[in-house]
């Protein structure tokens, strides 16, 4: 009889797990699609709950969660972690970021997001109740044992006037995630002790920049972004690419900024170039998978 009812709860809480699972599909993609702000928001704040709910199960973090098409999910090579963040496009445009990290073992970091209320934070190390924001589009390694830390690429939709991407670092003391490591040198700032801590890149929302790790050059590029007039008789200044590129390279401990890189005529392995007549049929979403084909 016993066996009996073991059978029994381990189906009913199959069928539960299974529904759960089926409500959190479901708010992740209203969070993001549903015309209306308020139902985005509401979505968001379900999702969250039930989100939170499943990771706290033992056992999740062998969960991949690929059915969240919306949620980015990056995590280092050793599988020791995983950092997951969201987002949310609210009320007036404005979006709003979520994330959690999980450990291994099972630890769970809640990051809450105050983006909105910070300022002047390029030289801030930031905890996870008072980070800045960011939907992560990549993550990579860097450093060695007590001092190894992750660059983290984001994406921060700000309002409909500005987007931001972010360059961040992440590593952990005694456990505990910290944001921010004082290793982004420029040519003002020579003293690593009084290096950057992130870089934030603001460009007008209808523009595009772009922010990454180049493997062959090994080094962080983006786009230069510089301040020209408004199109239309008085339209604000905008802050847009002009074609050239910024980097970072590697120097010991450090990454020394390169204020521009040397231009060269593109080729088809250059760092940002697509051949127009290839691009319409391998379009790929923020996460680099391959964008649906939407129907009529």
């Amino acid at each position: 009889m016993t066996r009996f009812f073991v059978f029994i709860f381990s189906i009913l809480s199959f069928h539960l797990s299974m529904a759960q699972a089926n409500d959190i599909t479901f708010y992740c993609d209203v969070m993001v699609n549903a015309f209306d702000a308020k139902h985005r928001i509401q979505a968001e704040e379900k999702f969250a709950s039930l989100f939170d709910q499943e990771l706290s199960q033992p056992a999740s973090f062998s969960k991949d969660f690929k059915d969240l098409k919306w949620v980015s999910i990056k995590k280092p090579t050793d599988n020791s972690f995983r950092i997951i963040t969201w987002q949310v496009k609210g009320l007036n445009d404005v979006y709003a970021y979520k994330g959690v990290i999980q450990t291994k073992e099972g630890s769970l970091f809640r990051l809450d997001d105050h983006s909105q209320e910070m300022a002047g934070i390029n030289f801030e190390v930031l905890n996870p109740d008072d980070w800045f924001g960011a939907l992560y589009y990549n993550m990579i390694e860097a450093g060695e044992g007590e001092d190894k830390y992750y660059i983290l690429f984001g994406f921060n939709g700000w309002n409909e006037q500005t987007h931001k991407k972010v360059i961040e670092v992440l590593h952990f003391e005694k456990g505990m995630p910290k944001f921010g490591k004082n290793i982004f040198l420029t040519n003002d700032i020579k003293d690593g002790n009084h290096a950057q801590t992130r870089v934030i890149i603001e460009y007008d929302g209808n523009a595009n920049v772009n922010c990454n790790y180049n493997e062959g050059m090994k080094m962080i590029v983006y786009d230069y972004v510089t301040t020209r007039a408004g199109f239309g008789p008085g339209e604000e200044h905008k802050k847009v690419p002009d074609g050239t590129y910024v980097a970072y390279e590697p120097k010991g401990s450090k990454w020394q900024k390169i204020d521009q890189l040397a231009t060269k005529v593109q080729t088809n392995e250059d760092i940002f170039y697509k051949p127009k007549d290839k691009e319409v049929g391998a379009k790929k979403d923020i996460f680099g998978r391959p964008a649906k084909s939407k129907g009529r």
